[in-house]
């Protein structure tokens, strides 16, 4: 499976956007850092942190399982597990 063309797909298009999502969040953090008091930027972090981090954890499973799902060679396998345990 990880050598198919899906996977690493998938992988490659989730990696850009976790790094993507963790340089906004250390610019965000910096910024605040620079301009708020320690009490601001503590609330900065505790309204963006999780929230953020479920999202998109949340879409990177969303994602994995749609690529797999629409891939010619993996649809259906899928498809077929998904009918015998039903």
């Amino acid at each position: 499976m990880r050598e198919s063309d899906t996977f690493q797909r998938a992988m490659r298009t989730i990696t850009a956007v976790w790094g993507l999502y963790f340089l906004a969040r250390a610019i965000v953090r910096v910024a605040a850092l620079l301009t708020l008091s320690t009490d601001s930027y503590a609330l900065v972090i505790a309204l963006s942190d999780a929230p953020f981090l479920i999202a998109i954890l949340a879409w990177s499973v969303y994602h994995t399982a749609s690529a797999f799902r629409n891939s010619a060679r993996w649809a259906p396998v899928i498809a077929a597990a998904e009918t015998s345990q039903a």
